[in-house]
């Protein structure tokens, strides 16, 4: 419950205890949930909308008639997920978001985060900004 952003006294009215009584047994799961609420925020703000929206429609690629497992992807022919972002913005990265969701689903952005991140460590690797 602190994870989706309950506050304490919020989790120990629904639990139906005392909130000191649930920081003495549960203050671990605790400092958790709200690591991890933080850690999801930081993901959210990684990820710009337009890579958000590519990397959703590039995941479903790899989940579509347009992936084989044979020959793989048609869209993105020996790449991966990660390779295809990369040739994504190497190309300009551009992503027309107009009439999606401004929604963005925490735990896909932290999983698309990584990707962003890699990327971007990647390429001061090659600019040599290590």
């Amino acid at each position: 419950m602190a994870r989706d952003g309950l506050v304490e006294d919020e989790i120990a009215s629904r639990l139906g205890v005392h909130k000191n009584t649930l920081r003495e047994r549960y203050i671990g799961d605790i400092k958790q949930g709200k690591a991890a609420r933080v850690a999801a925020k930081e993901a959210l703000s990684a990820v710009t909308p337009e890579e958000y929206h590519f990397l959703i429609a590039a995941a479903d690629s790899f989940s579509s008639d347009w992936f084989d497992p044979a020959y793989g992807n048609d869209l993105f022919q020996g790449m991966d997920i990660n390779n295809a972002f990369a040739f994504w913005k190497q190309q300009g990265g551009k992503y027309i978001c107009t009439g999606l969701s401004s929604l963005i689903d925490p735990r896909k952005a932290a999983e698309f985060s990584k990707i962003v991140a890699n990327y971007r460590q990647s390429a001061l690797a090659v600019k040599g900004e290590t």
